[in-house]
This record gives structure tokens, sequence and C-alpha cells, in this order.
């Protein structure tokens, strides 16, 4: 199993611009064609672009396509965490 999985922690996989996939996922927060909110195990994650669409969706995975401008993690960081 691999460490993100056995952590619990969300993983991004991006081709290029135009298609991201996160598995660990919580769900969907909100849903438009400039911006989805997913909700993950340490807060949330935001895709914003243009002409988003969720291309899969289920337990495992959400699979987005469209045109991403940027992806954030929407939980503050801890300086501790960044110096380790």
């Amino acid at each position: 199993m691999s460490q993100d999985a056995l952590l619990d922690l969300p993983k991004v996989v991006m081709t290029g611009r135009f298609w991201a996939g996160i598995e660990n996922h919580r769900g969907i927060v909100e849903y438009s064609a400039d911006k989805i909110r997913i909700a993950v195990n340490s807060g949330e994650i935001g895709i914003h672009g243009r002409n988003l669409t969720i291309e899969r969706f289920n337990r495992d995975e959400i699979a987005i396509e469209g045109l991403i401008f940027s992806v954030d993690f929407g939980v503050p960081y801890l300086e501790e965490e960044v110096s380790q």
C-alpha cells in the first residue's frame, strides 16, 4: 500500500493544465465551471480554472477536466511542518 494511502493523505496528480486526479478525498464541497473544492482529511483542495467538469467521481478518486489555472490547499500550515 502506498504511503499516502497509509497516512490518509490526499494525492494530487496532474497532466498538464487540463486534467487533475485527486485520491483519498472526502467528497465535493463546491462545484462550478470555475471552481471545485474537495474535502480531504487535512482540509480542502481547491481547483480553479475555466470549463471545469468532473470526469469521474467515486470513493477512490475524483478526476477533473478543463483549463486549470491553480490548485490550492485550503488549510493553513504550521511553521514547524515546513521546517521538517
